[in-house]
């Protein structure tokens, strides 16, 4: 078994460059032929974005090979870095951690972080920066301002997630506040990875599909068969942990996300409602009120003041 010296390869090389004060702070290292290769795709305006409570900076993917290293200090930024394929060294603030394929490391604003490749391949990452007036009281309320390293119960939703950012970043029309919307929606699978690390496999996968499935329809049978449980476990393990039903989790997590949408997307109810697979509008409208107590149009009024996670218990 090879050894890993996390000190040896977090060691500042004797020649590093200065790449230039960004986002607040300084980004230093050294490149070795070309690398590390950015496919980054970049927000225009970001001084205009400074007033908005989260939005995104930049996404896209990122290749590194060994003795490539990247210090940051004090970046007033959140970059959400998944780990596609290879093996990489990441401290910050003095916590030193191997970060392994489909795992996420996470730079904090206005911290020293330290990475770089470990042998003998490359590594790939996707990642996803964030910034916003609320970005620090977001991320503590959803229990994420001392996350450094996160092995993921579902990483190839949160992949997706992160994927579809970036596509939405490269869209004609850019859609900015559903791409904003869609960055807090990130940060709320992350708080819900973090805070499930220890639930049963099945539950785990139940809960992806039901993610991957909150645009469409599904029923209870394809729960059933994507977990290899019969009816009454899954029933019995949903019950355990989550408190109710698997259909009644699934129609929560649509109410959430309409009521993130509501508060943060420039969509009409009409869209929400197509856009979470339901065919008529007006039955949303009426599921959507007999959860908050309220209608779509009035949720969102009482909630337009600015980006924020949607409060309230729901009612099955």
């Amino acid at each position: 078994m090879v050894m890993i010296d996390l000190d040896e390869l977090l060691t500042p090389p004797l020649q590093t460059q200065r790449f230039g004060d960004y986002f607040g702070g300084i980004t230093s290292g050294r490149n070795i032929n070309g690398y590390p290769k950015h496919d980054f795709i970049h927000v225009e305006n970001h001084d205009a974005n400074r007033r908005l409570p989260l939005h995104v900076l930049f996404a896209g993917r990122d290749i590194s090979i060994p003795g490539v290293y990247r210090a940051t200090h004090e970046r007033n930024l959140l970059a959400i870095e998944f780990l596609v394929r290879g093996q990489a060294a990441f401290r910050q603030d003095g916590h030193s951690f191997i970060i392994n394929e489909n795992e996420i490391m996470i730079a904090q604003p206005l911290c020293e972080t330290e990475w770089g490749t470990i042998p003998p391949g490359e590594t790939e990452k996707v990642v996803v920066a964030l910034s916003g007036s609320l970005l620090g009281e977001i991320l503590t309320r959803l229990g994420l301002s001392n996350t450094h390293h996160m092995q993921l119960p579902r990483p190839a939703m949160i992949l997706k997630k992160m994927e579809d950012i970036c596509a939405a970043l490269c869209a004609p029309e850019r859609d900015s506040s559903a791409i904003n919307a869609a960055a807090y929606e990130l940060l709320i699978s992350l708080s819900e990875e973090h805070e499930h690390a220890d639930q049963p496999e099945a539950l785990r996968e139940a809960m992806a599909m039901i993610e991957e499935r909150l645009h469409s329809s599904l029923k209870l049978e394809e729960l059933v068969r994507q977990c290899g449980q019969s009816e009454s476990s899954l029933r019995r393990i949903f019950n355990e942990h989550m408190g109710c039903s698997p259909i009644a989790y699934y129609l929560r997590r649509k109410i959430r996300f309409s009521q993130n949408l509501l508060c943060n997307a420039n969509l009409s109810v009409k869209e929400i409602s197509y856009n979470l697979g339901y065919r008529d509008p007006l039955y949303f409208s009426a599921q959507f009120k007999r959860a908050t107590g309220m209608s779509p149009s009035e949720y969102r009024e009482q909630h337009n003041s600015g980006l924020e996670e949607p409060t309230g218990p729901l009612k099955d």
